[in-house]
Order: structure tokens, then C-alpha cells, then sequence
């Protein structure tokens, strides 16, 4: 059984989203661990799910790549 994956709450979006710029632009200066991205994201908004931030990291990171961002 495949899990239905849910809409993106816009809250859980914006907060995903402030701390993917954060890690961006700290990632090169410090090793951030996934503990860090999960706490500040969900200092933001307490509900977000760690699977959902770690989807929404994953496919962040996979387009990054792709546009040559990244690496």
C-alpha cells in the first residue's frame, strides 16, 4: 500500500522554505545536521512532520542539482 501524501500546508511551506535559504547559505560554514533543519523548521511551525521535511529537503536538493546549483 502506497501512502497518500498529503497537501503541503502553506505554513509548513513557508517555514520549509526559511530554512532551506538558511541552510543554503550556512551549510558551506558549518556541517548542519538533519536534527538542526528539523528543529528550526519546526520552531516555525511545530506541527510539520519529519518525513515531510525530509521529502521536501530531498526533492529541494534533487533540483538543485539539476539546475546546477548545487555541487
Amino acid at each position: 500500500m502506497v501512502p497518500v501524501q498529503r497537501e503541503l500546508d502553506p505554513a509548513e511551506a513557508r517555514a520549509i522554505s526559511v530554512v532551506w535559504t538558511w541552510y543554503l547559505r550556512n551549510q558551506n560554514k558549518y556541517d548542519v545536521p538533519f536534527s538542526t533543519v528539523v528543529m528550526q523548521v519546526r520552531a516555525r511551525c511545530s506541527s510539520t512532520d519529519i518525513e515531510r521535511i525530509k521529502v521536501e529537503f530531498v526533492r529541494r536538493h534533487r533540483r538543485a542539482l539539476q539546475r546546477g546549483v548545487w555541487g
